[in-house]
């Protein structure tokens, strides 16, 4: 099985390995989405492509809150006309 996922930077990648590993009881294969460590510029400028692919794969992405005080505030950033992620 394959998961996708995309972060932000080091500690980010680590914890979606750690998540993806305790929560898949197959085997998995991890795929990180993008360039590494793109930051949320990136998130948000491939949020639509991750979506379309989540309707076949599972995709997981982290990014912190550094500049935003809520994930709803966040997700809106991402992309404000999509209402399911």
């Amino acid at each position: 099985m394959t998961i996708f996922y995309c972060v932000e930077d080091q500690l980010s990648r680590a914890v979606a390995l750690r998540l993806i590993s305790e929560y898949f009881q197959t085997p998995i294969q991890p795929q990180e989405l993008g360039m590494a460590f793109g930051g949320f510029g990136h998130i948000k400028k491939n949020i639509r492509k991750y979506h379309d692919l989540s309707l076949r794969y599972p995709v997981l992405i982290i990014t912190d809150l550094d500049r935003e005080e809520c994930p709803p505030n966040t997700k809106k950033k991402m992309d404000g006309s999509r209402r399911h992620y």
